[in-house]
């Protein structure tokens, strides 16, 4: 009987075992954005990254060591372009344009970056193998927020008494506020 030419493959012969993890999460990066973490089957991604999932099991142990690949991949891959674009620039208001300019560019380059992102709020809700393992929601206690907190009251508590909307505030009173953005972000 001749093979199918759709067969799936455990690793396509042409490619490196790295090609073949990183084509998975971008894979399940697309399927989890679309269906959620708790419908997504491991078998829902090895199909639709044409290998089997005894491949899959190769490159990931569970679904949840699968999800939490594709989490920080991306977690780290805007928290590198974000930091570098902050970096850039001197002013806060450069810094915040600068970040949204990259958030832009992220969510162009590839809408399942958001997607995941939106939709990781939501799993990490429903699902407590995820709380456990993602202990801020997505995008809060982020080290960018911080950042961007502490540049605004360095440059506003640089004195040591400064306004807000014409009264005087002193610089106690603004890292209480810096702990209460923080711990908020």
């Amino acid at each position: 009987m001749a093979r199918s030419k759709t067969t799936r493959l455990g690793r396509p012969p042409a490619s490196s075992a790295t090609e073949t993890r990183d084509r998975i999460i971008d894979v399940a990066c697309q399927v989890f954005s679309e269906m959620g973490y708790g419908v997504t089957t491991n078998k829902d991604v090895a199909n639709k990254a044409g290998i089997t999932t005894g491949a899959l099991y190769y490159y990931f142990d569970s679904k949840l060591d699968m999800y939490m690949a594709v989490f920080k991949h991306h977690q780290d891959h805007i928290d590198e372009r974000m930091t570098a674009a902050m970096d850039a620039e001197n002013t806060l208001a450069g810094k915040i344009r600068a970040v949204l300019e990259v958030a832009y560019e992220i969510n162009v380059e590839d809408p399942n970056i958001a997607r995941f992102q939106g939709t990781a709020r939501i799993d990490r809700d429903r699902h407590p193998e995820l709380r456990q393992v993602i202990p801020n929601p997505p995008g809060e206690g982020a080290s960018l927020v911080p950042r961007l907190v502490e540049e605004f009251l360095y440059r506003v508590g640089r004195h040591h008494v400064q306004t807000v909307s014409g009264a005087p505030v002193r610089k106690s009173r603004l890292e209480n506020e810096h702990v209460t953005i923080t711990g908020m972000a």
